[in-house]
């Protein structure tokens, strides 16, 4: 078995004295080490409010600047609020003991408890406080509200700034579905109704019997505005992509839960009093940090087509004997980053075919990537919604999804397999000779289960990262040429397992039907699960490991399918 070094450790070993700790990015120069990692993984889109907070207080760019620009109307609108506060302190109270303490059979409130739970001081008195915090407020935006516009605009230039994002990345923006959904951005629903000034009056006269409930009104007007303030805060991203709006909602349509859910965390937290008016400018942080995540950018070269009854992908020489299957890890055929690797394998002059193993479900709903990054065991600062609401939460998601999509896979890739062999033999490949077709199996994390288990159905398969394989019984479904890449950093499948999967194959090739030299095992130093085609690929270590695990598949699929 070997063991692929890190890019860092070639670096060191070519030169001497050379800095041997991780190698700082543009971006983790800011960071805490005790932060690194989580915010590497960041793909539960939520998060990103909490991240925007912490740029914004922590990184003197992004705060001294919003603070002199909003500290003198702060100032003047807190100066007006406090004396609004004190003055009208009893009349208001009047009112809430006058409409809205005279429905307990309806509300579950009494003077001095809600539903029965004691109250530090009477429901009346939180009740006021409550509506005067959201009017000092108010008075305090009206003094802001230029100034705190063009804070945000600067804090969201600043961040994009700080990304050091390459030329590449603002290349106008293109459809990565072949069959997008049909929407269009012309519509004018409630959610957007709601999401604008308009929408913002009507909440709040409707949200004013509710907020002697603590929080019901906050909670129900941010659901209502959720789309609208994710689509209000993408606004400079979409621009830069010179998106239509029709791409715009689109978009946004293909990514809805992402967008609802952390639409309505930014809503929320902005609803807060006085401290959303900090959330207001933090959230444009996290919204631009989101912008700049690890989907790689790039235009696919292939087509979808049906292959043996089942949706693909399909890319390279269409006269080539020579095909590789690529089985995807969860979230699916249509993601960009394995299209992307795909038409790096055809570029080497293989057909290359990326099925849908799934059944036409976009993995991204059924399957989002908060509900794995919630059991990373290698994030040792989760935070307490990972810990104790994502975790468990997401069991509801995968559980279901492993159940229904294991059992149909062997029949899907068998049907798959006798297709592509029937086609091939069929054709002459444009020589007048017919070859025998030669078919290899790559697989990541979930695919890469089936690269173990579906071995026997092809000349050679890869596995990259496998998950949820029954060690070591499925080892017995290698029959023919086998490698493995595996990442250092992986708790399902790591080193251990890849030198105990070297032991079996190796101490039982002549009952396989192997030869020497028919199995492979590489350990990829540094790398975390998913570095294939997941890894991020600003940072030099991950696109390393990523090229090189590549090329490991390349050279395999050249050895046995020529």
């Amino acid at each position: 078995m070997s063991v692929v070094p890190s890019s860092q450790e070639k670096a060191a070993a070519a030169l001497p004295g050379a800095y041997a700790g991780d190698a700082p990015t543009p971006y983790t120069e800011d960071v805490p080490e005790n932060l690194r990692r989580a915010t590497s993984r960041l793909q539960f889109p939520p998060t990103y409010v909490v991240v925007g907070l912490y740029r914004l207080v922590t990184d003197r760019n992004l705060y001294v600047p919003a603070w002199q620009k909003c500290k003198h109307g702060f100032v003047r609108g807190a100066t007006v609020a406090t004396v609004w506060a004190v003055g009208t302190f009893k009349i208001q109270r009047k009112f809430v003991e006058v409409f809205l303490i005279k429905s307990p059979r309806v509300t579950g409130l009494s003077r001095d408890a809600i539903f029965g739970i004691p109250m530090p001081f009477d429901l009346p008195t939180y009740a006021t406080l409550f509506f005067l915090s959201s009017q000092v407020s108010a008075i305090i935006y009206f003094f802001l509200s230029r100034n705190i516009r063009i804070a945000r605009e600067r804090a969201y230039d600043q961040t994009i700034a700080s990304r050091g994002k390459g030329a590449d990345w603002w290349r106008p923006y293109v459809e990565e579905w072949d069959n997008p959904p049909r929407v269009s951005g012309k519509g004018w629903g409630l959610g957007r109704l709601m999401s604008g000034p308009i929408g913002g009056i009507v909440s709040s006269l409707l949200m004013i019997p509710l907020h002697a409930i603590p929080f019901a009104g906050m909670l129900i007007a941010a659901w209502f505005k959720a789309l609208g303030t994710a689509r209000y805060l993408h606004q400079p991203y979409f621009k830069a992509k010179k998106m239509t709006p029709d791409q715009v909602a689109t978009f946004i349509e293909e990514r809805k839960w992402d967008y609802r859910s952390f639409g309505f965390a930014a809503a929320l937290v902005e609803r807060l009093p006085i401290v959303g008016l900090v959330f207001s400018i933090s959230n444009r942080i996290g919204a631009a940090m989101w912008a700049h995540g690890s989907l790689h950018s790039g235009t696919t070269k292939g087509a979808e087509t049906t292959i043996g009854g089942v949706n693909a992908y399909v890319v390279g020489d269409p006269n080539s004997s020579r095909v590789i299957v690529v089985g995807t890890d969860a979230f699916g055929w249509r993601i960009p980053n394995t299209r992307l690797v795909a038409d790096e394998y055809a570029a080497h002059g293989f057909r290359v075919v990326v099925p849908d193993l799934f059944n036409g479900k976009s993995p991204c709903w059924e399957l989002p990537t908060w509900s794995l990054n919630a059991h990373d065991p290698y994030n040792k600062h989760k935070s307490l919604f990972q810990r104790y609401v994502a975790a468990p939460a997401s069991l509801f998601i995968f559980v279901p999804f492993v159940l229904r999509n294991r059992p149909r896979q062997v029949s899907l890739i068998t049907n798959i397999a006798s297709a592509l062999r029937a086609s091939l033999a069929a054709s002459d490949s444009g020589t007048g000779q017919k070859q025998e077709p030669k078919i290899g199996f790559v697989g990541y994390c979930w695919g890469g289960r089936l690269a173990i288990t579906q071995n026997y159905l092809f000349e050679a398969t890869v596995a990259a990262h496998p998950s949820l394989v029954s060690f070591p019984d499925e080892l017995e479904g290698i029959k023919k040429p086998f490698s493995l890449a595996v990442a250092e950093k992986d708790n399902d499948f790591g080193p251990a397992k890849a030198e105990e999967t070297e032991r079996i194959l190796k101490g039982s090739l002549e009952r396989r039907g192997l030869r020497e030299g028919d199995v492979e095992m590489r350990v990829y130093k540094g790398a975390k699960h998913g570095w294939t085609t997941r890894a991020n690929l600003d940072v030099p270590d991950e696109k390393a490991a990523r090229d090189e695990a590549i090329t490991q598949a390349i050279h395999w699929f050249e050895k046995y399918l020529s």
